[in-house]
C-alpha cells in the first residue's frame, strides 16, 4: 500500500494555470505568500470554485541578469 505522501502528491505534465482538481481558471485561485528555503520555494493555493487546497513547489534553476554589473 502506498504511503500518504505518494497518494497526495501530484506532478502535472505541464505547469498548471489554475486548479489541478476542477480545472477552474487561475483567476479563481487564491495564492498565498511564497516561502523560500535555499534552492526551493513553495506557495499555498486555494480554489475558489471547489475549495481544493494545494502547494505549488518550485526549484531554483538559475538567474537572468537584466541590468547591472557585467558577470
Amino acid at each position: 500500500m502506498p504511503n500518504a505522501l505518494e497518494v497526495n502528491t501530484y506532478t502535472p505534465p505541464i505547469m498548471p494555470s489554475g486548479c489541478p482538481v476542477c480545472h477552474a481558471e487561475s483567476d479563481r485561485v487564491d495564492y498565498g505568500s511564497i516561502d523560500v528555503d535555499s534552492d526551493t520555494a513553495s506557495q499555498g493555493a486555494t480554489c475558489g470554485a471547489c475549495g481544493a487546497e494545494w502547494s505549488e513547489n518550485y526549484t531554483f534553476s538559475g538567474i537572468s541578469l537584466h541590468k547591472g554589473l557585467q558577470l
